[in-house]
């Protein structure tokens, strides 16, 4: 990805689409307090998350990347996205353009991205960019 912001946002949605790819959802907390609704939630997305199309997720993250680069120029290069229980705008718009349902991304994940750095959150918090 090129451009200004063009490392920071291709770590960020580098990050969401190994998320599809490895098949991984993590979870904040409980759905509304019941833990066997969050066990069965849980289940349901892990399979649905290890079920999508490989190069539907590769345009994922050429889309969100695109997506977020723009974000980060129009926002003097500070941006958070993720999700609680739903994707936020940004993420909602990059799984769309690319084909793939809105409920596959791992629930309470968060990405903030500002000018040589961009940070994962989620269990624990990861830095993605720069490299160390």
């Amino acid at each position: 990805m090129e451009g200004r912001f063009g490392k920071e946002a291709g770590a960020a949605a580098k990050w969401f689409a190994d998320k599809l790819r490895e098949g991984t959802v993590a979870f904040e907390t409980c759905v509304s307090g019941h833990p066997d609704t969050y066990e069965m939630m849980k289940e349901l997305r892990t399979r649905i998350a290890r079920t999508q199309d490989p190069a539907l997720v590769d345009r994922f993250e050429q889309e969100l990347a695109e997506l977020l680069a723009t974000e980060l120029e129009q926002k003097d290069g500070k941006v958070l996205i993720g999700l609680h229980s739903s994707p936020d705008g940004i993420l909602a718009e990059a799984l769309a353009l690319a084909g793939l349902p809105g409920d596959v991304l791992p629930w309470g994940t968060w990405v903030y991205a500002k000018p040589g750095n961009v940070r994962a959150s989620g269990e624990p918090v990861v830095k993605l960019f720069p490299e160390e």
